[in-house]
């Protein structure tokens, strides 16, 4: 009878140990998977950001390309067209546009991470920031009065947030912007007003 009862208590112990094992393996799957979904997520936003970022480098490029075609038509033809030269900046706008409004989403973002400056990516991406800016105020005072022109024009096509940048920087240098923007607590403040303006949230940055 003793000998039965023992062996019952050590089947029972090992069912139990079974048990707990089983439970562990769960645990630690459920585990696994969460950090494998993280993993995931960090790495899809990573991609976009990248596809992003080529995107808009691709965009600049095109124009770039755009207005050298038209100025080596100029000197050979003698001049281009008023017609040319507004169809040509009103291009020139919707790209300073598009890469304006895809540099404000990083800014917003930024300012939510600046509480936690920290590592190169930090420095690097705030770098890139203010030298995209520097570069939309030097192509939009670069014949300053047909950007102006085109801005009063079809300023229904444009974003508030784009206008009031124009206006703000017209007729200004580019250095200017980066020595102000320079100082981390200005750029703070630049950052949250544009977060401010574009009424977001920190659930509502997340796209690149």
């Amino acid at each position: 009878m003793l000998e039965i009862l023992a062996t019952s208590a050590e089947e029972a112990r090992e069912s139990a140990n079974f048990a707990s094992f089983l439970d562990m393996g769960a645990n630690f799957a459920a585990i696994a998977g969460m950090i494998g979904l993280i993993i995931a997520w960090v790495s899809y936003k990573h991609s976009v950001s990248l596809a992003m970022t080529s995107s808009m480098n691709a965009l600049f490029r095109d124009y770039l390309r755009l207005e050298y075609d038209s100025l080596s038509d100029a000197r050979a033809d003698g001049a281009l067209s008023d017609e040319a030269v507004k169809v040509l900046h009103s291009y020139k706008m919707w790209v300073m546009e598009e890469i304006f409004l895809w540099n404000d989403r990083r800014w917003r973002r930024w300012f939510v991470r600046s509480t936690i400056p920290c590592g190169v990516r930090f420095d690097q991406r705030f770098r890139e920031m203010i030298n995209w800016d520097a570069t939309i105020i030097f192509h939009i005072n670069n014949r300053q009065a047909v950007c102006a022109d085109e801005l009063v024009e079809s300023r229904s096509c444009y974003s508030p947030g784009f206008i009031a940048f124009c206006v703000e920087w017209q007729g200004k240098e580019p250095s200017d912007y980066e020595n102000q923007m320079r100082s981390f607590n200005a750029a703070r403040r630049e950052a949250r007003a544009r977060w401010l303006r574009a009424g977001s949230t920190p659930f509502d940055i997340s796209s690149p």
